[in-house]
């Protein structure tokens, strides 16, 4: 049956598969992004407020110093990634999304850090990421980067068949990912006093 469809109609059918497929992922990965975006801001400012509340109710007491502590750590563990220099910050992303991909049976054909930018005020360290997999790992994979700890973000994704005009099953397709996934960073505190 198919050997009597016109190659110029599959390669539509396929066109018109990939922006299908396309859609449906930007539809599954923008709303976790920007509610990401949001919460990360969200969960710094209610706990640096806490913290804020909680130096002010110790004015000394070395318990709560240490329940301010406490706070403070707690903030950099869920909003930035650790790591004193830029360089240590790259290597715990790189190490941190190597990983997550691997949990989701991702292999990971390469990884390029990215410079630092800033964003509303919020300092980002990035990796581009590259790899080669199958739709199911890909969402795997996105939604780990999601949901971890510290937050990661997906900034951009690109999607392409890797086997474009093969004969492969829709079960064997593969896809050539592309994406940019950034993290929080504290800034360096240079000629700050203690």
């Amino acid at each position: 049956m198919t050997a009597q469809v016109s190659p110029g109609v599959r390669t539509f059918a396929a066109f018109g598969l990939l922006v299908g497929l396309l859609l449906l992922l930007f539809n599954l990965a923008a709303p976790p992004v920007l509610h990401v975006w949001s919460t990360l801001d969200d969960e710094t400012r209610t706990l640096r407020e806490r913290a804020g509340e909680m130096r002010a109710l110790s004015a000394g007491a070395s318990a709560a110093g240490d329940a301010a502590d406490q706070t403070n750590r707690m903030i950099s563990t869920i909003a930035y990634i650790p790591g004193e220099t830029e360089a240590v910050q790259l290597a715990n992303l790189q190490t941190r999304i190597r990983g997550l991909a691997q949990r989701a049976g991702l292999r990971l054909q390469s990884t390029r850090t990215l410079a630092t930018t800033r964003r509303q005020g919020v300092a980002l360290v990035g990796l581009q990421v590259v790899a080669q997999t199958d739709i199911t790992r890909l969402r795997d994979v996105l939604h780990a980067i999601e949901t971890a700890t510290p937050r990661l973000l997906v900034d951009a994704l690109s999607v392409t068949p890797a086997n474009r005009g093969s004969t492969s099953s829709p079960a064997e397709d593969l896809l050539n990912v592309d994406m940019r996934v950034l993290a929080a960073v504290r800034e360096s505190r240079k000629g700050a006093a203690p």
